[in-house]
């Protein structure tokens, strides 16, 4: 585990490569998009299986961008709080801020997309939709308020509404990321298999107000 209480899977904010890295994901999330399908016939376990793995694969792919500003958003702002950047680096965290809170907001299509898409009629009995509703709001509002109000006071540290909604929102994304991995645990018991983890970003209570080690 990581400073900042991420998964090991959880991506790495990397300052030359980034935005490259958010165009490619958004090209790969766009192509790779799975259509959830509507089985008007009754299926075969195995079916049920394949058809829950694409569903939490398109739900994983509709959240990477937030994922990774979640992740940016967080350690950028208080590396530059705590004076632990460059002057370069800490000319380009505005632009960065702005960016990881586009990626967790409605503008996102992946985002969008999350309040959208429809459960496979073979698996409206499992938790799946549930899980897609708890992702959406893991993002929007929650993530983005989040980023909202780190970028707030990276422009102004003495904006005391901004960092008063810091442990709230940390504490609503904890209960959102832990609902989130309940369900997918719960589809898992209900079709008897081992699906993948989501790997979401974990933001410890307190983190953005601690400054870092070192």
């Amino acid at each position: 585990m990581s400073e900042l209480g991420l998964d090991e899977a959880s991506p790495k904010p990397v300052w030359y490569k980034r935005r490259a890295w958010l165009l490619a994901i958004g090209i790969v999330a766009v192509l790779g998009t799975v259509v959830a399908l509507d089985y008007p016939h009754r299926t075969t376990h195995a079916q049920q299986l394949a058809d829950a793995k694409s569903f939490l694969a398109q739900i994983k792919g509709d959240v990477t961008a937030c994922n990774f500003g979640l992740n940016e958003a967080t350690t950028v702002y208080r590396d530059a709080a705590y004076g632990h950047l460059t002057a370069q680096q800490r000319g380009e965290v505005p632009h960065l801020l702005q960016d990881d809170l586009t990626a967790c907001s409605y503008t996102n299509s992946q985002v969008y997309s999350l309040d959208t898409i429809s459960v496979p009629r073979n698996l409206a009995r499992t938790q799946l939709t549930n899980v897609a509703a708890s992702a959406s709001t893991w993002a929007f509002p929650d993530a983005a308020t989040y980023i909202e109000n780190l970028a707030a006071l990276d422009k102004n540290p003495a904006n005391a509404k901004a960092r008063s909604q810091l442990r709230p929102e940390e504490v609503a994304l904890a209960r959102e990321r832990s609902k989130i991995n309940s369900e997918v645990a719960a589809v898992q018991s209900q079709l008897h298999t081992k699906l993948p983890p989501m790997n979401l970003t974990r933001v410890p209570v307190g983190f953005a107000t601690t400054p870092p080690k070192g």
